[in-house]
């Protein structure tokens, strides 16, 4: 059809990305290692009644959410205690019905955040305790936090979590992940291809820096648009991973016509999707109109980004 994707490693600079695959195969053993020790610390959980009625205690009463890591508000008649999110939304107390302001209730929020307990997404798998210091790193890489099919956007219902996204990639869409950190992609009648109101979406899933990025190439309407999400981490991580920001090297050249590169940048924690979107007129201007040469080529590499 006129259209190859190359994902071998002569195709993406890889010195320019300082990677050491050999580096990265003994730390991902050593971050299972450690990772199993950690699961195995904090998964053996208590079934006393003591340990069963205080998990329910640390809980929002009305969205039921973590109360750790949290604001905790307390109505000053009942003494029911809610989150800040919910008692913004609250003009009078749930439980008695009282119309005086609910108040801050710092001691309970130290002493909540001093105890171990259970990740937001423990409902979809996850095992690990937290306390207030590790929660909020820890429930932004979680790899059990709920997801949508990030391929079969609007046409796939899935809903799962990024521990059974790769089963659901083979299974549903027939796309394996690819070990690597980037490809290249080479259009051959561009024009023509771009011109159709149908779209040619092209796929590909890579695995790199132990995480998973999805992207997409899409060609309509003499428009080509590049989509690029994290999803986040292929295995449960250690209490002691920090996040690291990431980026998508991207460079289009027009065989007859322009050069194109940028950088497109993650956030530390989102796993939103970013877009870049570059009309027919962009790469091609209109002394090559009539060019017989009508070839585009795209290298994508993702990136470890230093700290700023």
């Amino acid at each position: 059809n006129g259209t190859s994707i190359n994902v071998s490693s002569s195709t993406v600079n890889q010195k320019s990305n300082k990677i050491d695959e050999k580096a990265i195969k003994v730390k991902r053993s050593i971050i299972k290692q450690k990772n199993e020790d950690e699961c195995h610390e904090f998964s053996g959980q208590c079934n006393c009644r003591n340990c069963r009625v205080l998990v329910n205690l640390t809980e929002c009463a009305l969205c039921m959410e973590i109360l750790q890591s949290n604001q905790i508000k307390s109505c000053p008649v009942c003494a029911n205690v809610v989150c800040i999110g919910c008692a913004s939304r609250l003009t009078s107390c749930a439980f008695c019905r009282s119309e005086q302001p609910a108040e801050r209730n710092r001691a309970l929020e130290r002493f909540v955040d001093r105890l171990f307990l259970p990740c937001k997404h423990s409902k979809s798998g996850c095992k690990v305790l937290l306390d207030g210091e590790s929660r909020f790193i820890h429930e932004s890489l979680c790899n059990f936090s709920a997801l949508v099919c990030p391929v079969g956007r609007g046409d796939c219902d899935w809903h799962g979590t990024i521990a059974n996204v790769q089963a659901h990639f083979r299974t549903v869409h027939m796309l394996q992940p690819l070990q690597d950190h980037g490809f290249s992609v080479q259009f051959n009648n561009f024009r023509s291809k771009a011109k159709d109101t149908d779209s040619s979406i092209y796929t590909v899933c890579l695995s790199c820096y132990e995480q998973l990025f999805v992207i997409r190439v899409v060609l309509c309407k003499s428009r080509l648009r590049l989509f690029f999400t994290r999803l986040g981490y292929e295995e449960v991580q250690p209490l002691t991973t920090r996040p690291q920001r990431y980026g998508v090297s991207v460079v289009i050249r027009a065989h007859a016509g322009r050069r194109m590169r940028g950088l497109v940048p993650f956030g530390k924690y989102d796993r939103e999707s970013r877009e870049i979107t570059v009309s027919w007129d962009g790469l091609f201007p209109k002394s090559s109109a009539a060019c017989a040469e009508d070839m585009v080529e795209i290298d994508l590499l993702v990136k470890q980004l230093e700290e700023s």
